[in-house]
């Protein structure tokens, strides 16, 4: 005795599923990649701070050219620019970070 189903149906929506997870993974890194272009070439310097402890995630060319050569990326925004502890500028970041407002 022998039963069959066909899952045709099935293996076609899964392929399909799997094309549109690729497809919207591609279109996230297309777009990760043109924010990422115009951050850098930007005319005014930024930087992109991560957690509680303001890691430098991003800089682009004008902020590297404004503070100079440092190691940047991955360090606290305190141990790249010590002389701002003196501006309040850590103290403004904690409060930006904890309520979320400007």
């Amino acid at each position: 005795m022998s039963i069959s189903r066909d899952i045709t149906e099935t293996k076609l929506a899964r392929e399909e599923a799997r094309q549109l997870t690729v497809n919207l993974q591609n279109a996230a890194l297309r777009e990760a990649d043109s924010m990422r272009r115009l951050f850098e070439s930007a005319p005014s310097f930024l930087c992109t701070l991560e957690g509680p402890h303001h890691v430098v995630k991003i800089v682009n060319g004008a902020f590297s050219r404004l503070i100079g050569p440092r190691a940047m990326v991955g360090r606290p925004f305190q141990s790249v620019l010590p002389e701002l502890e003196s501006q309040e500028v850590i103290t403004l970041l904690d409060r930006v970070y904890a309520t979320g407002e400007p």
